[in-house]
């Protein structure tokens, strides 16, 4: 008995100096978000953009994205859009050409691994000539609107600071009404700045979000062109890259705005799919990791960066388990005095670091970074929107990453993710519109005010 007790107190006191030690990094490095991000020097347009917008039965949406990507500022002789309609049975090719776009159509055999990955896999396979034909692969979710700026400052952070691998965007929300819409909005809003812009302004590697990203075509041949091996290529891209030596850029001002789940059932079945993918990654680069390391491919800021990034979970996550083993580590304790490193006697500083980091992140930088990039001021009404969708979702997020461990091994299923707003082909026209018009009248005015 006595065995099993001491087992369990030194699994409990690993996971709380882990997690504490993870919260305390998210806190050092948050101190390098409350600033603007430094202006890159002005270029004019020479960047040559593949744009690739991956569909599969996306009939509804991809008008927007396609719209958008015309509407930006920046000479569409340098930008050419295809549209890879993957296993498509609606109208997204008929509707894509009506708009202007180019499109190539891949198909799956049976047995075959489905999803956006694979399908740009089969597409650039098919096409070497892609790699000499253009500078910088962007990639947009057909469901995203992209900002007016967005090639016009990736080109100019590209062409200032020495053609990096990899770019990513803002990765900004079109929708936030409802509570699970709401706990996107919190975490990307939170993410961007104090996670995504701290790590740029010191030197780290930025993480590769699935959408809003511009990969430099000849890194990517460096590092012998996509992969397709994982549900999330976008992190699987991202570590390829570092552990090779590669840098990955963030970029403030390039943004798009992505669609959000709206029902807990989609949000479940994403975050459980991002959670399979993150997991395999993960544990399947934490060797080459130390490899790259001990060659010197990557300096130790870079590795402890990735390590927490890939073996830390969400904050979301941490913070409740914290309380979860402080709850297990009083019930034992009835049992035998837990004496492994002294935490018996740190419980008082143990529980107040757990509050005070909760308060902090969850509340205090998401605040922060809703004034300084969305321009909405702290109100009371947030505060509950808060609190009220971080209750409703958080159960649901800690059981997708440990299911997604525990599923890790399969990655050959991908699960779309539907949409929550509500479209028909009678109004989405008038809709997205409507959308483009709010989006490209605030930016310009956005655009003066990063200005440095």
């Amino acid at each position: 008995m006595n065995f099993v007790l001491d087992a369990l107190f030194v699994l409990i006191s690993t996971v709380n100096i882990w997690i504490l030690l993870s919260l305390l990094y998210y806190f050092v490095i948050s101190f390098w978000g409350f600033s603007k991000m430094t202006k890159y020097g002005e270029h004019a347009p020479k960047t040559r953009f593949l744009v690739f917008i991956p569909a599969c039965n996306e009939e509804l949406v991809i008008r927007d994205v396609i719209r958008s990507v015309q509407k930006t500022e920046y000479p569409s002789s340098l930008i050419d859009i295809f549209v890879i309609a993957d296993n498509c049975t609606d109208q997204t090719r008929a509707r894509a050409l009506a708009q202007g776009a180019r499109v190539i159509e891949t198909k799956s055999l049976p047995g075959e691994p489905v999803g956006k990955p694979h399908a740009i896999k089969k597409v650039l396979t098919a096409h070497p000539e892609f790699y000499e034909d253009y500078d910088m692969l962007t990639i947009f979710d057909a469901d995203n609107v992209v900002g007016a700026r967005f090639f016009a400052e990736v080109n100019s952070q590209y062409l200032d600071q020495g053609k990096p691998a990899a770019i990513q965007g803002y990765l900004g929300c079109k929708n936030k009404a409802g509570l699970v819409a709401f706990y996107y909005y919190h975490s990307y809003t939170l993410t961007n700045r104090f996670f995504q812009l701290t790590r740029y302004r010191l030197g780290i590697n930025c993480s590769v979000g699935g959408t809003g990203l511009a990969f430099c075509l000849k890194a990517l041949a460096r590092v012998g062109g996509w992969r397709a091996n994982t549900l999330t290529e976008d992190m699987e891209m991202q570590l390829l890259f570092t552990r090779n030596g590669e840098r990955i850029l963030w970029n403030h001002y390039a943004k798009i705005y992505d669609e959000k789940p709206t029902t807990a059932s989609t949000a479940f079945k994403q975050r459980t799919r991002w959670s399979q993918g993150h997991w395999y990654v993960s544990l399947r680069n934490a060797g080459p990791l130390i490899g790259a390391f001990f060659r010197r491919r990557i300096p130790f800021k870079e590795l402890i960066s990735s390590f927490f990034y890939m073996f830390s979970m969400p904050l979301s996550v941490q913070i409740p388990l914290l309380a979860v083993m402080a709850v297990l580590t009083i019930a034992l304790r009835q049992f035998q005095p837990l004496v492994f490193l002294g935490l018996d006697n740190w419980s008082w500083l143990h529980n107040g670091l757990l509050f005070l980091t909760f308060l902090y992140t969850l509340f205090g930088l998401f605040f922060v970074a809703d004034y300084m990039d969305n321009q909405e001021k702290p109100r009371f009404s947030s505060l509950c929107w808060v609190v009220a969708s971080y209750i409703t979702l958080y159960p649901l997020t800690l059981v997708s990453q440990v299911l997604g461990f525990f599923r890790h091994g399969n990655q050959r299923i991908w699960v779309k993710t539907d949409h929550g707003i509500t479209v028909t082909p009678e109004t989405d026209q008038n809709e997205s519109q409507n959308v483009l018009n709010v989006l490209f009248e605030e930016e310009p005015q956005e655009r003066k005010q990063n200005v440095v």
